[in-house]
């Protein structure tokens, strides 16, 4: 019997190898420079979404905003700030991602001064 069982791993051990090179994973999107255009809409979404919490930071009054609360919101400002100043090439995947901080930072912030 043990003779059996060592020819049978043999065979599947070889017809691993034939079809292993035939299989193979789909690269992902391969990341790329983003066009000169959706880096500029890009900035100036972030830009606007600074200004915001900036002047929610120097609200008084009604406008106050727990420093904690604003943090919570302002992450995603940096995550994009972060992004953009250590990263020059973005897959299609990255580049939503960065918007939908973007939208989720501009949602954030007017919950914050209520």
């Amino acid at each position: 019997m043990q003779p059996c069982i060592a020819y049978s791993g043999a065979v599947l051990a070889l017809a691993g190898l034939a079809i292993g090179p035939a299989i193979r994973a789909v690269p992902a999107d391969d990341p790329q420079a983003i066009s000169v255009e959706a880096r500029k809409q890009i900035e100036r979404d972030l830009k606007k979404l600074g200004d915001k919490f900036a002047a929610l930071r120097g609200g008084k009054g009604d406008k106050a905003v727990k420093p904690e609360w604003l943090a919570d919101a302002e992450i995603f400002h940096k995550s994009v700030v972060w992004a953009l100043r250590y990263d020059k090439k973005f897959s299609r995947g990255d580049v939503a991602l960065i918007q939908k901080a973007l939208r989720r930072g501009g949602v954030r912030g007017p919950i914050l001064s209520w």
